[in-house]
């Protein structure tokens, strides 16, 4: 069996083309705006509602937008806009009010979950942050797509604290012409930019105060409860067990998740929250089970993980709590189950 084909969510395409639009608009490019406008439309109705595309689909679009626009730095322009549209990745714009580095921490974690495109880890050194930025090697990613993401991602720290980074490196090359051009990766980063670096990266000078997250259990509820109450401000009709998912993948990077631990971000009793969830035909354990399974198929099917690393991903305690829990999942061993794909 072969992997499945990475995609992008449809939600994540509308905040793209959303945020076309908004900069066409301002840009005054009333013209390619009318037909930017047909494209959407032509989109969003070809595909029916929930469904993701495949991630080539994307970067062969992007490029193809940013010929016909003559925007050889669309990622760049697009990068503001389009993740201030995104329903969920919109939170980050909003969160000033937790530490630095549990708010660098809930977005590793956040765009490990929610994107197969690029994944984001965080590195600590005595006198720097360090944001890596990997693509998956098997993925053709666009420039646009790979400079959009870095862009977003430096977008949204600097709205929240006020914080440049230091220095920015690419993977790829690029051969800038003239000052005009540096500009776009000022205007973005507040520096320049190097290309054909060993990583993508951006890096921060360490605040003084900086201190480890989730260093504090106590600290890291009262931050996920913040983030729990604005994601619910913005999406008040999710269901119980869709909020209970989301925080559940968050949870799990800290550990094996606890149902009174939930029901305090969730600002409820556990009795509640096991009320509520039985309304909607479920538990918590149930939930957890469901979404480690969910979760184990995705990563043995991408085959990119080790067992350690999914062990880890799932919030067991150890390797072998994760085998037990498989083999009471599908009745074989992860071993076995990868051979048979």
């Amino acid at each position: 069996m072969q992997r499945n084909s990475p995609t992008v969510a449809l939600t994540t395409i509308k905040a793209h083309l959303t945020a076309l639009k908004a900069f066409l608009s301002a840009s005054e490019r009333q013209a390619e705006l009318t037909s930017i406008e047909r494209l959407i439309e032509q989109q969003i109705q070809a595909r029916p509602a929930m469904t993701r595309v495949p991630v080539s689909d994307v970067a062969r679009n992007l490029d193809l937008v940013a010929q016909w626009l003559n925007e050889p730095f669309l990622g760049l322009r697009l990068a503001p806009y389009s993740s201030r549209h995104h329903p969920h990745l919109s939170f980050f714009f909003h969160t000033s009010g937790f530490p630095l580095p549990d708010y660098l921490l809930i977005l590793e974690r956040y765009i490990r979950i929610c994107t197969q495109v690029m994944t984001l880890s965080l590195e600590e050194t005595p006198d720097h942050l360090i944001l890596t930025f990997t693509p998956d090697d098997d993925i053709p990613i666009s420039v646009h797509q790979h400079e959009g993401f870095a862009a977003s991602v430096a977008d949204a720290v600097y709205r929240c604290f006020s914080l440049r980074p230091d220095k920015v490196s690419f993977r790829h090359q690029r051969a800038l012409q003239c000052d005009e051009e540096y500009e776009h990766y000022r205007t973005v980063f507040g520096c320049e930019p190097f290309f054909r670096q060993s990583d993508t990266q951006l890096i921060f000078s360490r605040p003084r105060s900086f201190r480890r997250a989730f260093s504090d259990p106590d600290s890291h509820i009262r931050s996920l409860q913040q983030f729990e109450a604005l994601n619910h401000k913005a999406f008040p009709d999710e269901s119980w067990s869709g909020r209970c998912r989301f925080l559940l993948r968050l949870l799990m990077y800290c550990g094996e998740p606890q149902k009174q631990t939930l029901a305090d971000i969730l600002t409820v009793t556990p009795r509640t929250l096991q009320r509520r969830l039985s309304d909607e035909g479920t538990t918590f354990r149930a939930l957890l089970n469901q979404l480690r399974m969910d979760m184990t198929e995705q990563y043995l099917q991408e085959g990119k993980l080790s067992h350690e690393e999914i062990t880890f991903l799932l919030g067991f305690r150890d390797r072998g709590v994760f085998y037990r829990a498989f083999r009471q999942w599908f009745g074989t061993s992860p071993g076995e189950y990868q051979q048979a794909l």
